[in-house]
């Protein structure tokens, strides 16, 4: 990570936008398993059926309105042999664990991998690789320290180290 400052000051994310050969199929996943509740469509006009344009479909997903899917006839990347391969999005579970998580993926049936070798510097416990129906890599990620805890309190400097260390190996 560099210390030095970007030409380009970001405020927040405003949009991510995931393909999918299906938005149907896609609609279900994220509003099932992710519990994302639909929002509005960009591009369900003649330039979106000409293909001039992705069709997309925005949902609020962990609070945030700008989750978007955009119907493509290709994938980015082929389905990910490997965790964090490919596209990949990672959200923060509001839970004491991730074993909820691992029982409606089971339930739904869904590729998914529990992986809790995190080294001592890393912020994150526990996280749940899921692949989605299109192949993208959704991460589940239970924090050391939850992030309701962390907009309480002050962060110690050694942390904040710990923290750069481990984001910028």
């Amino acid at each position: 990570m560099s210390s030095a400052h970007s030409a380009v000051s970001l405020e927040r994310i405003d949009h991510g936008v995931l393909p999918s050969n299906d938005l149907g199929r896609a609609f279900r996943f994220w509003s099932s398993f992710m519990g994302a509740r639909l929002g509005f469509h960009a591009n369900l006009n003649v330039r979106g059926l000409n293909r001039e344009v992705p069709m997309i479909v925005f949902f609020t997903v962990a609070n945030h309105p700008g989750f978007g899917l955009a119907l493509q006839d290709y994938r980015l990347s082929p389905t990910p042999a490997r965790r964090m391969e490919g596209v990949a999005w990672g959200f923060e579970v509001a839970a004491d664990d991730l074993s909820a998580a691992v029982s409606e993926a089971e339930k739904q049936k869904l590729r998914w991998e529990r992986f809790a070798d995190y080294p001592d510097s890393s912020p994150i416990d526990e996280s749940l690789f899921v692949i989605d129906p299109d192949g993208n890599t959704i991460e589940l990620c239970h924090r050391k320290e939850s992030s309701r805890r962390r907009t309480t309190t002050r962060a110690n400097p050694t942390q904040k180290n710990q923290s750069r260390s481990y984001r910028s190996d």
